[in-house]
């Protein structure tokens, strides 16, 4: 029993040291140049992409991996999505034989850049997601401080970051949940699903209270910047951002909610605030219902379509005003310095943009001004709204005092 329990302990022993030397030479094994191409072969063949192992190290339960997916056409930038972490549940065997398939995967500190033409199309190269040879599927992933870069031709770069979020299988394709506290872009939660057989799916972002700063507007993709060239928007709104895309192909459709913006027009010269009610952007228009605002110590009510997705853009508006104080209106709108009163009135106005910025107003409107004056007298003041080379100017009827 004795001699039996002494073979025992030198079995034991000596396995124990093969199995260091076998961990030590392993550990060398997937450290090298030929296990990281294995690897790259493995994720290439899954994503239908070249891949580049920058790193790959194995530990007790998981693999650690950092890939970059190269972009070839983009000069400088040179990569698609930069992956600095990846933790994956795979088996020494598994990685090396490659026998066995990850189910859960963390990946920190991920990079997508992605380019656009100036017409909203995608032009970087786009995944083939498949299961590989084995019949594979993409496993359970954690995302951990992603940021989304979208470079257009035209625009200021798109950029968020911070987002975190989690990608599962679901039936015959992927949902997605998550969200991001960026610094410039303030918090928004991430909604999502999609099938990659064929590319296909939607993204929905939302946001309670979500900056309206121009600069950053500017950089929104998909959207033409000449949407930004007749407006200019600050405050906050509560929005809904919805993205859909087969393949390459991507629509969108942008819902706002402002409780007090500032919109200035700078084709009317005018600025007004508190603007209140319902943004549509979607389908080359942009479509305002219920509208609220404020004008010169008055009262404004809007309705109006932007269609900016041809050669020649329309902005039509139904207002009503009420309270306005004719005095604070912009000169260029063509009332006489000595008229006082509050104008209330409404006009059904057409603003034509042509491709080289020439403009054309067309519509009209009536009001009257209210505790009018002229020149100090009382008076009773009619006004009708009139286009006038490429503007809207008021014309007063002639006044009684």
């Amino acid at each position: 029993m004795r001699r039996f329990r002494k073979i025992s302990m030198w079995v034991v022993g000596v396995t124990m040291g093969l199995l260091i030397v076998g961990w030590v030479v392993l550990q060398w094994y997937v450290g090298s140049s030929h296990a990281r191409q294995k690897a790259a072969n493995s994720v290439s063949e899954i994503i239908g992409m070249p891949v580049e192992i920058q790193s790959l190290e194995v530990g007790s339960g998981s693999t650690s991996v950092s890939l970059i997916i190269p972009d070839d056409a983009a000069g400088q930038l040179a990569y698609l999505a930069r992956l600095d972490v990846i933790d994956v549940d795979l088996t020494l065997p598994g990685l090396i034989l490659g026998s066995s398939s990850p189910t859960t995967m963390t990946v920190r500190d991920m990079e997508i850049v992605l380019r656009l033409d100036a017409d909203g199309h995608v032009i970087s190269p786009m995944p083939k997601f498949h299961g590989g040879g084995s019949g594979a599927k993409l496993p359970t992933v954690r995302i951990e401080n992603a940021r989304v870069r979208i470079q257009q031709p035209g625009k200021p770069e798109f950029d968020i970051s911070g987002s975190d979020g989690n990608l599962k299988a679901d039936g015959g394709g992927y949902v997605i949940t998550g969200e991001t506290a960026d610094a410039k872009w303030g918090k928004w939660r991430i909604d999502g699903q999609f099938t990659t057989e064929p590319i296909e799916g939607q993204f929905t972002f939302t946001s309670d209270a979500a900056p309206l700063v121009d600069a950053q507007l500017r950089s929104i993709p998909f959207m033409k910047a000449k949407v930004w060239e007749h407006l200019y928007v600050s405050g906050s709104t509560s929005a809904k951002v919805t993205l859909s895309f087969l393949g390459t192909d991507v629509k969108y459709l942008v819902e706002l909610q402002p409780k007090a913006a500032t919109l200035t027009l700078p084709d009317a010269t005018v600025t007004v605030t508190g603007v209140q009610g319902n943004i549509r952007v979607g389908d080359g228009k942009v479509t305002v219902t219920a509208g609220k605002m404020a004008l010169a110590r008055g009262a404004l009510s809007l309705a109006g379509v932007y269609s900016f997705n041809q050669e020649v853009s329309v902005i039509t508006l139904k207002i009503a005003s009420s309270g306005v104080d004719v005095r604070q209106l912009p000169e260029s709108w063509g009332l006489s310095k000595e008229i006082e009163g509050n104008l209330r009135g409404k006009a059904d106005l057409e603003l034509h943009i042509a491709s080289d910025g020439k403009l054309d107003a067309r519509g009209s409107g009536t009001g009257v001004v209210d505790n009018a004056k002229f020149a100090g007298l009382d008076a009773e003041i009619k006004i009708r709204i009139r286009g006038d080379n490429g503007r809207f100017r008021f014309v007063t009827e002639p006044s009684s005092p």
